[in-house]
């Protein structure tokens, strides 16, 4: 009992915890298990899963079938006579009250989300939500800037046109306009821009409820762990270096807001859809391929710059980093550079035939099914039964 408690008392000295030394209301007892499921929670499961399979898509692939996207179907809506359809009128709603007020639904919507989530693993401390708010300033000056850019490359370098003749005593587009002209100049699509961006921006916040459910498990492991007297029972969790204080108010805020959370992450996917169904009516119906390519480009180098290079520096934190980590870095694999699963699988059947020993037990599910391993037994020899016990 000696050695126990000193060990334990070198943990704490060491800083690794942040819990209290001193025996509280609990004396020890069994480690907690999960609570059971109920029908509700299994059924919000299932829409978060379908909705990361929707938005979460890989990211380069992405942006590949993009730039696919926007030369062939430029291609087809240049040369090629399309049918009109209610998405070739601009003045449809979803153009009117969705795109053109794209930023501003897209702001709100990520704001939220990106708020109640920080709140949380931040654990409420201002210093760390304002280094993740600056990610939503950031992207609304990215907006801002090249949108504005666009007008002023239009309005410097276009000029004014009658049906007959280039009507220079018109200097300004919108002096042109008014006087019942059309002015001529390079349109950067503002639209292909818009809605590239924000199904970009909508992909990279959304990420933080990567993990999610997992911080139900590491509450109820660190309540176990700071009740009991014993500490050597109690397992190490990514909470345990916080402090009381932040620790109660993260376990309030996660249950009070996880359900809004889901919600919005519903939200999130909605609207990157929307704007995916928009992208490809703009790409048929609007504009010349050399503008919407341009917008697009564009909107990828706003993207890589503020994801891949300029916060990764410590300008901003990224999506999910706070006071304690909840999410498990998978190393990421080229699909591109991987072979054909056809190629390799009679070669990796075969290892995994030779890898699988004789004796190996029977499982559904990681759990072993003993029945199973007790009837092959009953078929064999008794040497072979001897051997597999």
């Amino acid at each position: 009992m000696a050695q126990r408690s000193t060990r334990s008392g070198s943990k704490v000295a060491a800083g690794l915890k942040f819990r209290p030394s001193a025996p509280n209301h609990s004396q020890g007892g069994s480690k907690p298990v999960a609570e059971q499921s109920s029908p509700q929670h299994i059924f919000s499961l299932v829409i978060i899963h379908l909705c990361r399979k929707v938005l979460f898509f890989d990211t380069e692939l992405k942006i590949g079938l993009y730039l696919f996207l926007l030369f062939v179907g430029s291609t087809v809506g240049d040369f090629l006579p399309l049918p009109k359809s209610y998405f070739s009128n601009k003045h449809n709603i979803l153009n009117q009250y969705f795109v053109k007020l794209g930023w501003g639904w897209t702001f709100t919507v990520v704001g939220a989300f990106m708020m109640l989530t920080a709140n949380i693993y931040c654990c409420g401390q201002r210093p760390r939500l304002q280094k993740h708010v600056t990610r939503l300033v950031c992207a609304t000056m990215a907006w801002y800037v090249m949108t504005s850019m666009f007008v002023y490359v239009e309005s410097r370098f276009g000029v004014c046109r009658s049906k007959s003749m280039t009507q220079s005593k018109f200097a300004t587009k919108e002096i042109c306009v008014d006087a019942g002209f059309k002015w001529s100049g390079f349109d950067i699509s503002g639209h292909t821009f818009l809605l590239m961006f924000n199904s970009l921006f909508i992909m990279e916040e959304a990420k933080a409820i990567c993990g999610w459910e997992g911080i139900k498990d590491m509450i109820r492991n660190e309540d176990f762990a700071r009740k009991t007297e014993n500490k050597d029972d109690a397992d190490d969790t990514p909470l345990q270096h916080i402090s009381d204080e932040d620790y109660e108010k993260m376990k309030i805020n996660y249950f009070k807001y996880t359900p809004h959370i889901k919600v919005m992450f519903v939200v999130l996917t909605f609207f990157s859809v929307l704007w995916d169904v928009m992208l490809v009516a703009t790409v048929l119906y609007f504009h010349t391929m050399v503008q919407k390519m341009s917008g697009g480009m564009l909107a990828i180098v706003a993207w890589f710059f503020l994801y891949r290079w300029l916060y990764p520096q410590g300008f901003a934190c990224l999506p999910g980093k706070g006071a304690f980590k909840y999410q498990k870095s998978k190393p990421r694999v080229s699909q591109a550079l991987r072979a054909p699963s056809f190629v390799f699988k009679r070669k990796e059947s075969t290892t995994k035939q030779q890898a699988v020993p004789k004796d190996d037990m029977p499982r559904f599910m990681g759990m072993p099914l003993y029945a199973l391993r007790n009837k092959n037994n009953e078929g064999a020899s008794p040497q072979e039964a001897e051997g597999s016990k």
